[in-house]
């Protein structure tokens, strides 16, 4: 049993094509990323990216989600792993919402999201 699926062949270089080409391309990123890998962050705002699957807030924190549309069936999660006051936020790309809201935050420590996306916007599941 193959975890990579087939896909039909692109026929010609027009933007369908591409857009075939680019979903295929972001569904084997999604099966390979090595979601186990952890990032402590310490900026004031962050872009989540292909690299990394989870999120550890040390400070108050902004975490920019990449296009839902672009990462279906993809997970992110984030934590707020520090006492202070600090606020940290989960910000949809664009106008793209996280369960209804463009953006959801916490200030409180060990409190957290885990995010997917469902190809029109990211939903916290728990």
């Amino acid at each position: 049993m193959s975890i990579v699926q087939k896909v039909s062949p692109a026929i010609g270089n027009g933007p369908e094509a591409m857009r075939t080409i680019a979903s295929a391309v972001n569904r084997v990123i999604d099966l390979v990323q090595p979601m186990g890998t952890l990032i402590t962050t310490v900026g004031s705002s962050v872009t989540v990216g292909e690299t990394y699957g989870n999120y550890l807030a040390s400070t108050a924190v902004t975490y920019h989600m990449p296009l839902a549309a672009a990462h279906e069936g993809r997970k992110y999660s984030i934590m707020k792993v520090d006492a202070g006051a600090g606020i940290v936020k989960a910000d949809g790309s664009g106008s793209e919402t996280i369960n209804g809201s463009i953006t959801i935050q916490t200030a409180t420590q060990y409190d957290g999201w885990t995010l997917l996306s469902d190809g029109t916007q990211w939903i916290v599941v728990k």
